[in-house]
């Protein structure tokens, strides 16, 4: 099974537009995104995102994210967690798999038809879109269904030296 790939070139700027546009024109139940600038442990990365979703109670999936120079927090006692006093605890280099509050906008999947009844991406985020991913996943949460966190579906991310949405 051969995949196929579709380029768009679009006038609205924008990150969120963009994966709402190419969510809205794709065929397919799962939707993967990733950042250009990610390199995959393995070629079944995508595999590994679509396995997690035999279970109709998860919505979503966060992959593993290794970044090269280790800048991610390394609080052992919880993995992609927001506190209700707004830290956020990234820890996606950690290996267990386990529930989420968000997945990481460089290796994440979703649902499509969940992704479309929460209505997408906020197209309110602009510029590098910071924590999209998370507003997002809140959404999802509160509809009822899971994230999920599969850290055998990693990624190394090499963070462009001159930013993101390039």
């Amino acid at each position: 099974n051969k995949a196929r790939i579709n380029y768009y070139l679009i006038d609205q700027v924008g990150t969120s537009h963009a994966k709402n546009f190419g969510s809205a024109h794709s065929k397919g139940e799962i939707l993967f995104f990733c950042d250009d600038d990610i390199m995959p442990h393995d070629d079944f990365l995508i595999q590994k995102h679509v396995d997690n979703f035999a279970s109709t109670e998860i919505g979503g999936v966060g992959g593993r994210v290794i970044v090269k120079d280790n800048s991610m927090s390394t609080n052992q006692k919880h993995i992609a967690y927001v506190s209700k006093a707004g830290v956020f605890y990234d820890n996606f280099s950690l290996k267990s798999k386990t529930e989420i509050d968000t997945v990481h906008g460089c290796n994440m999947s979703f649902r499509k038809n969940v992704f479309q009844q929460a209505g997408g991406f906020d197209e309110n985020f602009i510029g590098n879109a910071f924590r999209e991913e998370s507003d997002l996943s809140f959404r999802i949460r509160k509809m009822g269904y899971k994230l999920i966190f599969e850290p055998e579906a990693e990624v190394l991310h090499l963070r462009g030296s001159y930013g993101g949405t390039r």
